[in-house]
């Protein structure tokens, strides 16, 4: 949909807000917990752990089922289609939709989910400035 441009600057700033609000009250918690970072030794299990269904994955021919029914893909994949709808309507979203949510579901620290947003917002740059080029015809 078509946003006027105070609509679409309101609307930024109430994504901003909420976001920043939450994780201001989360990180006055007392004994939060927060990863520097995911340790790659452990990253098979902890990945594992999110399958939603473990003994169907056993089955022959069923391995597929171990990478499309993971809980932690699917949130991962829907903060990323909804913060491409949050960047087409206020031209920025998708970083501050992966940035919430890996500081606030995933617990990971600011840290590290700051240059983890910026990277996913400078490949969409890229991506959208090409569809603009070639794929729009300038």
């Amino acid at each position: 949909p078509e946003l006027t441009p105070p609509y679409a600057k309101m609307y930024f700033v109430t994504i901003w807000a909420s976001f920043a609000a939450s994780l201001f009250y989360l990180n006055r918690l007392a004994g939060r917990k927060v990863y520097l970072t995911l340790n790659p030794e452990h990253l098979p299990e902890v990945w594992n752990s999110a399958n939603l269904f473990p003994e169907k994955t056993r089955e022959p021919g069923m391995l597929w089922l171990k990478h499309v029914a993971n809980w932690k893909a699917m949130v991962l994949i829907c903060a990323g289609f909804l913060g491409g709808i949050f960047t087409a309507m206020s031209g920025s979203g998708i970083d501050i939709c992966s940035f919430a949510v890996l500081t606030l579901f995933f617990r990971v620290t600011e840290k590290t989910a700051t240059p983890t947003s910026v990277v996913l917002m400078a490949v969409n740059t890229v991506v959208a400035a090409l569809y603009r080029e070639y794929g729009m015809e300038g």
